[in-house]
């Protein structure tokens, strides 16, 4: 129960320090113009979609291999398996990263349009200058 705990402490102090991280960020959103809760919900999400869908999906998949190679203690398969799966999920997620990137150029400059052309510091030839 001990080496339990042990093992607790890290993720327990990653997921508070991410939680504490969307709470200011959310706190700096909702001081600036309507929507900007909303832009950055969608940005977190999209941003973690290549890492859910295929890197926690592969580990799911990949970590009763893992169990079996550490109940044996065999650390040989172990590091073998684990650079096997970090290769393929790095190639998946490399990739579709890219992918989320090429259309999200437009959207970027949507959210712009919808953010700031109504303010009246921003005018819409500023915009087009950027």
């Amino acid at each position: 129960a001990v080496k339990i705990f042990k093992l607790l402490v890290p993720r327990v102090i990653g997921t508070a320090v991410a939680q504490f991280n969307l709470f200011v960020i959310t706190i700096f959103a909702s001081a600036l113009s309507a929507g900007s809760i909303a832009v950055y919900s969608f940005a977190s999400n999209l941003a973690a979609l290549p890492v859910d869908l295929f890197g926690l999906s592969y580990a799911v998949a990949a970590f009763p291999s893992l169990g079996e190679d550490a109940a044996r203690g065999d650390l040989k398969k172990i590091i073998a398996d684990v650079s096997r799966a970090m290769g393929r999920v790095l190639f998946f997620i490399i990739h579709s990263t890219i992918l989320f990137l090429l259309p999200l150029k437009m959207w970027f400059w949507r959210m712009v349009r919808f953010l700031y052309c109504d303010s009246p510091e921003f005018s819409t030839k500023e915009l087009y200058a950027i």
